[in-house]
């Protein structure tokens, strides 16, 4: 049977392509969801490897990543994000760059499951904010505006039902606002390095992996808010504070009840502080010839308690982390390869670039000791 010829004057079927624009766009979302699922494989069928060595290599060259296993993953993220592909700036999702046993009895392998990869999964090896819980929000495509509560509606009992009048007890709204902050740092790879693969994947992933960790953690810490940067917890009002001086055990105590107070959870309670504070506090006797110290076998008054170069010095930071927010843009991290800057040194300069933002709609859940002696 063939098919009859589209009647130009037929205002009904050309109208189609305009109000099914969205559902069409939904289904091709969903058709190469399913099909990069597939493209990380199971158990029965494992999936190939995503090289991160191969999909580098490629990007310098004149025509740049334009095939293979490593395209079909960076143009499918690129896809879904609602972009192109770029052969030298391509999107990696960060599940693509997860790692892991493939079996009890085998040395490490890769992990490819581009669809079932949680990004900060695949982070909390490199970033202490990853590991001390925060709330993600990922695959942002546009601002938001999230509800800060500065104040708890508070529960009545009802003496009884029908009779007795209900008091109202509203909750301080307020809002914090989300858009994305641009952070970039550069990553140089020798070309020899790179000729070594499948030897030196590993080592590259980490590489990547560590220079991202890094990237979020300062800004987690230290983000002033100006000059394009995220703001960051030391610089977000109505933190909780504790004085440093001579800081004791009474004041460890302090800050775990002001978070508390606050409605932080003690499940989630985590602490992050300088190497020299886990020196410091590593030393100093909860009591006089007690036995135990402030700073215990890797936790603080029995919670985690995490040390990093990336916190700020002489500062111990306590805090519900599950009450912060990164929000994260895109479907993965954006790599951008310079094949020229360099040349003559052989050395392959790729410039890693993070969509992000931060917020902190309830800054009580934090408490924060400073100057600390």
């Amino acid at each position: 049977m063939v098919a009859a010829e589209r009647d130009p004057t037929d205002h009904r079927i050309m109208n189609t392509n305009h109000t099914t624009a969205d559902p069409v766009r939904a289904s091709i979302a969903r058709e190469l969801a399913r099909y990069y699922s597939e493209l990380s494989g199971t158990d029965a069928k494992p999936a190939p490897m995503f090289s991160l060595t191969r999909m580098l290599n490629e990007m310098r060259t004149e025509r740049g990543l334009h095939d293979g296993y490593e395209r079909e993953i960076t143009s499918g993220a690129a896809m879904i994000g609602g972009g192109t592909h770029d052969p030298h700036r391509v999107i990696v999702p960060l599940g693509a760059l997860a790692t892991r046993d493939m079996t009890t009895a085998t040395d490490a392998g890769y992990l490819v499951g581009t669809a079932n990869a949680d990004p900060f999964d695949v982070l909390r090896p490199y970033s202490v904010v990853a590991s001390a819980g925060v709330t993600v929000l990922s695959g942002l495509r546009e601002s938001l505006t999230i509800p800060r509560v500065s104040g708890a509606a508070s529960a009545v009992w009802v003496a009884e039902d029908g009779v007795t009048q209900y008091t109202e007890s509203q909750a301080t709204i307020g809002s914090v606002s989300l858009s994305p902050k641009v952070a970039a740092v550069t990553v140089a790879f020798s070309h020899q390095f790179q000729r070594q693969a499948p030897a030196v994947e590993m080592l590259l992933r980490q590489q990547l992996l560590s220079a991202v960790g890094e990237l979020l953690d300062t800004a987690f810490f230290a983000g002033s808010g100006n000059s394009g940067q995220p703001l960051g917890l030391l610089a977000t009002a109505n933190i909780g504070t504790q004085s440093g001086t001579s800081l004791a055990y009474a004041g460890l105590q302090a800050m775990r009840q002001a978070v508390l107070t606050a409605g932080g959870r003690e499940g989630a309670l985590q602490w992050v502080g300088p190497p020299a504070m886990q020196t410091l506090l590593g030393t100093r006797e909860r009591v006089a010839s007690g036995g135990r110290h402030l700073w215990d076998d890797g936790t603080i008054l029995g919670r985690p308690a995490h040390a990093t170069k990336l916190a700020p010095a002489t500062t111990l930071i306590c805090g519900d982390f599950s009450k912060a927010i990164v929000a994260l843009w895109g479907t993965g991290i954006r790599i951008e390869i310079d094949p020229y800057t360099s040349f003559t040194t052989g050395v392959l300069s790729a410039r890693v670039v993070l969509d992000v933002d931060l917020a902190f709609p309830q800054p009580t859940a934090f408490s924060v000791a400073t100057s600390i002696t």
